[in-house]
C-alpha cells in the first residue's frame, strides 16, 4: 500500500514539473503581438520609410502614427479657412470633419500645396500628430511638415482576362442553375 501512495506522490510531482516546463517553454514561443505602429502600416516605399496607411488606421489608432511621417490619399480642401484632408469627396461635401485630418504648417509651405491639389485628391506625405484632448476640435489630428505631395495614379484597368479564379470554378449567381458546362438562366 505505502508502495502505492509513494507512487502516487511521485507521479503527481513529475505531473507538476511536466506542466511548468511545458507552461514556461510554451510562454517563450507565443508569437509577440505586431507594433502599435505595424497594424496599419498596408505598405511601405521600398520596404522602408513612411507607411500608406489607411484613413480607417488612423481614425482607429491615432497614437499609433502620432509623431510619425505617413502617408494618406485623401481629398485636400478648405474648411472655414483650414486646409483639411478628408477620406473622400463626399466627406467633403456633407462637412464629415470628425474623420478629416488638418493640414496644418507655414503659409509659404501650405500656399504651394494647396494652389497644386486644392479641391481634389492627393497623396500627402507629412508628420501626424493625433489631436490635443484638451483642445476642442472636430478633426482626428494634425499633418504637419515637410510635405512631399502628388496626384494619385488610378490602377490600370482590368477586364475578364484578369481574373485571378478560373471562371468556371466560380458557383453561379443566385437565380441560376447550372447544366453540364452552360448555364442556364
Amino acid at each position: 500500500m505505502k508502495k502505492h501512495l509513494f507512487f502516487l506522490y511521485a507521479l503527481q510531482i513529475a505531473t507538476v514539473i511536466a506542466v511548468i516546463v511545458a507552461w514556461a517553454g510554451f510562454k517563450n514561443h507565443v508569437p509577440k503581438q505586431h507594433a502599435p505602429e505595424s497594424r496599419g502600416c498596408y505598405q511601405k516605399q521600398d520596404g522602408r520609410g513612411p507607411c500608406i496607411v489607411s484613413f480607417s488606421s488612423v481614425q482607429v489608432l491615432p497614437q499609433s502614427f502620432d509623431g510619425k511621417r505617413i502617408i494618406l490619399v485623401g481629398y485636400l480642401s478648405l474648411r472655414y479657412g483650414v486646409p483639411m484632408l478628408y477620406a473622400t469627396r463626399e466627406d467633403y461635401l456633407n462637412d464629415v470633419a470628425t474623420s478629416a485630418i488638418a493640414v496644418v504648417g507655414p503659409y509659404e509651405e501650405l500656399a504651394p500645396l494647396f494652389k497644386a491639389h486644392g479641391n481634389g485628391y492627393v497623396r500627402l506625405e507629412a508628420r501626424f500628430q493625433r489631436a490635443d484632448s484638451t483642445k476642442r476640435v472636430a478633426w482626428v489630428g494634425e499633418l504637419g511638415p515637410p510635405f512631399q505631395a502628388s496626384t494619385p495614379e488610378p490602377p490600370p484597368a482590368q477586364d475578364v482576362d484578369d481574373l485571378l479564379v478560373p471562371v468556371e470554378f466560380m458557383p453561379p449567381p443566385s437565380g441560376q442553375e447550372k447544366r453540364g458546362s452552360e448555364q442556364v438562366f
